[in-house]
C-alpha cells in the first residue's frame, strides 16, 4: 500500500504557480495533464487501506442482521443529518437494496469529499469522444460529492459472480439514484462524481459524472427504493437510466494539480463493459 500511495503521489505533477498581468490565477483555462499511474482503486487511497473494512461491510449487509436493517427502512425515509452526514446516509441507505443474483451485497458505496490524497479535486475536463480532435470540455465542480462503488476483491472490483451487461446496468442505476437523492436531500450540492468498480483485473478507473443541471428533468422523479438484483430492471426504466448515465460516463485518463493546488480530471469516453 505504501507503494501505491506513493506511485500516486509521484504521478500527480504540480503545475507551476503563476499569474496572469490582474494578479490573478488562471483557474482552469489551460490543461497540461501528466499521466496518472494507480496501482489501487481511488477508493483504498482515498480511505488510507480501509478495504477490509469494506468487506467486512459488505458481508455484514449479507447477513441477516445487515438484511432485516434494510428491510427495516422506512418509506419516507430521508436522512437525518445535513451536509457530509448526509451524504453518508445516503450512500447507506441506497447502497442496501443493490445485491448480486446469490442476494449478497453488490458493492459497499463510501461517501467522500472530492480529493485524492486529501487534495480537492475542482474541474473534470471532458471530452466528446475519442479521436483526440475534440475541444476538451471543462466543468467546474463547485460544492460536489464523491461516491466510491467498491466490492470485495483487493482492486474493489466485484470479487464474486458472473460479469455482465445488466449488472454494469445495475451498477449504474446506484449512481443514478445515489446522485438524484444527493441533489434532493443534500443542500447546495451541484456535482457528483461516482467510481464504480473496476474491470477485474484492468487498470482503467470508470467514473460517471452527474451535474444537477443535467439531471434536471430527473429531479422530480426519484427513483423507486427497492430491492434489485441483476436482470430485474424493466426495459422502460434500463432506458431511462442508460439516458442519463451512459453520456455521463468516462474513464480516467489523466490527472494534473492546477495552480491553485486543487487538481483537474482528464476524462475520456469508451464503451461500456460488463461489471
Amino acid at each position: 500500500m505504501a507503494d501505491a500511495v506513493k506511485s500516486t503521489a509521484d504521478a500527480v505533477e504540480p503545475a507551476p504557480a503563476h499569474r496572469t498581468r490582474d494578479g490573478l490565477r488562471p483557474a482552469a483555462r489551460r490543461f497540461s495533464f501528466s499521466r496518472v499511474r494507480l496501482a489501487y482503486f481511488l477508493l483504498v487511497l482515498a480511505l488510507g487501506g480501509a478495504a477490509a473494512g469494506l468487506v467486512l461491510a459488505l458481508e455484514d449487509g449479507g447477513s441477516a442482521k445487515g438484511k432485516a436493517a434494510a428491510s427495516a427502512r422506512p418509506a419516507g425515509w430521508r436522512p437525518l443529518g445535513t451536509g457530509s452526514t448526509a451524504a453518508r446516509q445516503v450512500a447507506q441507505h441506497v447502497a442496501a437494496e443493490y445485491r448480486q443474483a446469490d442476494g449478497k451485497p453488490l458493492v459497499a458505496v463510501i461517501a467522500r469529499a472530492p480529493a485524492v490524497q486529501n487534495v480537492p479535486i475542482s474541474t473534470v475536463v471532458m471530452r466528446a469522444d475519442t479521436s483526440g480532435s475534440a475541444t476538451p470540455h471543462p466543468l467546474q465542480i463547485g460544492d460536489a460529492v464523491m461516491y466510491l462503488l467498491c466490492g470485495t476483491a483487493q482492486d474493489c472490483s466485484i470479487g464474486s459472480g458472473t460479469p455482465s451487461a445488466a449488472r454494469g446496468r445495475l451498477i449504474r442505476r446506484e449512481a443514478l439514484e445515489l446522485s438524484l437523492d444527493t441533489f434532493r436531500f443534500v443542500e447546495g450540492i451541484q456535482t457528483v462524481i461516482v467510481f464504480l468498480p473496476p474491470v477485474a483485473g484492468s487498470n482503467e478507473k470508470r467514473l460517471a459524472v452527474l451535474t444537477r443541471s443535467n439531471l434536471a428533468s430527473e429531479l422530480g422523479r426519484p427513483l423507486p427504493h427497492r430491492a434489485l438484483r441483476p436482470g430485474q430492471i424493466g426495459k422502460k426504466e434500463g432506458a431511462r437510466i442508460d439516458a442519463a448515465t451512459v453520456p455521463a460516463t468516462f474513464v480516467l485518463v489523466r490527472v494534473q494539480q492546477l495552480p491553485d493546488q486543487t487538481l483537474a480530471l482528464l476524462l475520456t469516453p469508451q464503451a461500456l463493459p460488463s461489471l
